[in-house]
């Protein structure tokens, strides 16, 4: 699930409709109530607490092949990353190569979000 931001989705709709390139005026008040009735979607839409951004544990990592995952680390700049595969000694990442588990915590850490 991709958690988004309705407020600038609404602006972006909001301004939109103001530029109705319809000539036509019944193409224009339907191109109008479209527009009204994605914002009353969007303004009903429920609201999602997004997941805690604790560092995720090798158990959690071991089922997230292909996801991605935000990973810091001393010996690399902090990036996306996706998981490749995982094996009892550790993660393989497609652009970091192999992070070993007994050095999660130490010299890298996985997170589901950017810090």
């Amino acid at each position: 699930m991709r958690l988004i931001d309705a407020d600038a989705l609404e602006e972006i709709v909001q301004t939109d409709l103001r530029s109705n390139p319809h000539e036509d005026r019944r193409a224009r008040a339907i191109h109008q109530a479209e527009y009204i009735h994605f914002l009353d979607i969007i303004r009903r839409a429920p609201t999602i607490t997004p997941p805690p951004d604790d560092p995720l544990t090798p158990e959690q990592l071991r089922y997230m092949s292909g996801e991605p995952v935000w990973i810091t680390g001393e010996k690399f700049h902090p990036r996306w990353d996706l998981i490749r595969r995982t094996t009892p000694s550790g993660m393989s990442t497609y652009t970091l190569g192999f992070l070993s588990w007994r050095d999660l915590g130490r010299t890298w850490l996985p997170c589901r979000s950017r810090k």
